[in-house]
């Protein structure tokens, strides 16, 4: 159940949340920063997940996206899930704010169609995954869509890249129809 959207808020919100994960001071969120306190414990246990979600694709509801929307809002400040060390701090601020408490959940269930893994196979979500950890460590890999999502696109072709390092007489050559001829005129 926890590889389904709903089992996962669950797990989230118990096992972080309800648990007390200090997540005000792990993240650095409000005036008082405890700089020797912040780590990215919640974001490392986000990429652990994906690197589950990415060797096995069919035995998740949820995909990149879902983990990427929920690692973001752990930063925005956008929904007080992830604003307080604990429950009962959270809880006082809106006891006394009269502030509504829109949960991070809320605002991802209401979008789950566009955060669904389109390979998950309900049958497979049933089953207790306990792969080797060898195969575990050779498949893991950088989460891109995370991690590099904000990188700009290669500006060179990925041929004549690959051509330039094996052969360096390849950028004098007329590789650019003329166009290094021109920076080089200016």
């Amino acid at each position: 159940e926890t590889r389904t959207l709903r089992g996962f808020a669950r797990l989230v919100e118990k096992d972080f949340v309800a648990f007390g994960h200090p997540f005000l001071t792990r993240c650095g969120h409000g005036a008082a920063h405890h700089d020797d306190q912040q780590s990215p414990i919640f974001l490392q246990w986000l990429d652990a997940v994906w690197q589950l979600a990415n060797q096995y694709p069919t035995h998740f509801e949820f995909d990149s996206r879902f983990l990427i929307v929920l690692a973001d809002h752990v930063y925005s400040c956008r929904f007080p899930t992830f604003l307080f060390d604990s429950v009962r701090d959270r809880d006082a601020l809106f006891k006394n704010q009269h502030i509504s408490n829109f949960s991070v959940w809320d605002y991802l269930l209401t979008n789950a169609s566009k955060l669904e893994n389109p390979l998950y196979e309900p049958d497979s979500a049933q089953e207790v995954l306990l792969p080797p950890l060898s195969s575990i460590l050779r498949g893991v890999s950088l989460w891109n869509d995370f991690h590099l999502r904000y990188a700009a696109s290669p500006s060179v072709d990925p041929d004549i890249l690959r051509r330039w390092l094996v052969e360096p007489s390849v950028i004098h050559s007329n590789t650019f129809d003329g166009s290094e001829n021109k920076l080089q005129d200016k």
